[in-house]
C-alpha cells in the first residue's frame, strides 16, 4: 500500500510540474520591426471628387516603420494569440514639384515636396495558425489593429539652385480621430536559433476601415505592407 500510495503521489507531482512547466512555456515575449510601404485610399463625396483626384495625381507611397513589444501565448500546436504595444508611422508623399517664380531669386527654393506622417501607438491582436514542424514552421495569421492617434507630421522639403535641401515640420492633431481600426493579414516563417529563442519572418498587409479624418468630404483610409521581423524568447 506505502508503494502504491508513494507512485501515486509521484505521479501527481510529476503531472503537476510539468503542466506548470508546460503553462510557462506556452508564453513568448519579442521585440519586432517592421519595414513598411505605406499608401493610402480616397473616398469622395461627389463636390470633392475633383481634389480627390488631384491629389491621386500628385501622392505616392512612402516608407514608414512599426515597432515595439509583442507578446505570443501558444493555445495548441498549431493557433496561438498574440497581442503587442507598438509605435508607427504612416501615410503619403507628394511627387517633387519644381517652383517658378515671377522675379527669380537665389534665395529662394526651386522645387518642393511633402511628406505626410501619421504617428500611431498600435494595439494589434491577430491570431497565428501554423504548418510544418520545428525547427522551420510557416505560419498564417489575422486579426485586428486598435490605433491610437498621437499626431500628424507634415514634413516641407524645399530644394534650391546650389544643391541644398532645407526641411522644415509642422505637427497637429485637430480634426483627427483619436482611434483608427484595421484588418491586418499575414504569411511568415518562424525558426528556432537557440534553446528559447526564436526568429520570426512575416510579410503583413494593413488596411485601416475607418477614415483618419473627422468629418471630411474626403474620406482618407490608411494601408500599408510590411516586412516584420521578431526575435521571440520563450518565458
Amino acid at each position: 500500500m506505502k508503494c502504491i500510495l508513494s507512485c501515486v503521489f509521484f505521479a501527481f507531482s510529476l503531472t503537476v510540474y510539468c503542466q506548470k512547466d508546460s503553462t510557462i512555456s506556452r508564453l513568448s515575449i519579442g521585440l519586432n520591426f517592421s519595414l513598411d510601404y505605406c499608401y493610402r485610399t480616397l473616398d469622395a463625396d461627389p463636390m470633392a471628387s475633383a481634389f480627390a483626384d488631384l491629389r491621386n495625381a500628385t501622392e505616392i507611397p512612402k516608407f514608414g516603420y512599426t515597432s515595439g513589444i509583442t507578446l505570443l501565448y501558444k493555445l495548441t500546436n498549431n493557433i496561438s494569440i498574440q497581442t503587442a504595444l507598438q509605435f508607427s508611422d504612416k501615410g503619403e508623399r507628394t511627387n517633387q514639384t519644381p517652383l517658378i517664380w515671377l522675379e527669380p531669386d537665389s534665395a529662394f527654393p526651386i522645387a518642393s515636396s511633402f511628406n505626410f506622417h501619421y504617428q500611431y501607438i498600435d494595439l494589434p491582436m491577430k491570431v497565428n495558425y501554423y504548418f510544418f514542424k520545428p525547427p522551420l514552421r510557416g505560419f498564417v495569421s489575422g486579426g485586428l489593429i486598435s490605433s491610437f492617434f498621437l499626431q500628424r507630421n507634415t514634413e516641407a522639403i524645399l530644394e534650391y539652385s546650389d544643391g541644398s535641401v532645407h526641411r522644415r515640420d509642422s505637427f497637429e492633431s485637430d480634426g483627427l480621430a483619436a482611434i483608427n481600426f484595421a484588418v491586418t493579414a499575414g504569411l511568415g516563417v518562424e525558426a528556432d536559433v537557440v534553446k528559447g529563442i526564436k526568429l520570426r519572418f512575416e510579410p503583413v498587409f494593413r488596411y485601416s476601415f475607418t477614415p483618419t479624418v473627422i468629418g471630411s468630404p474626403i474620406r482618407h483610409y490608411l494601408q500599408s505592407t510590411g516586412a516584420n521581423f521578431v526575435v521571440m524568447y520563450k518565458l
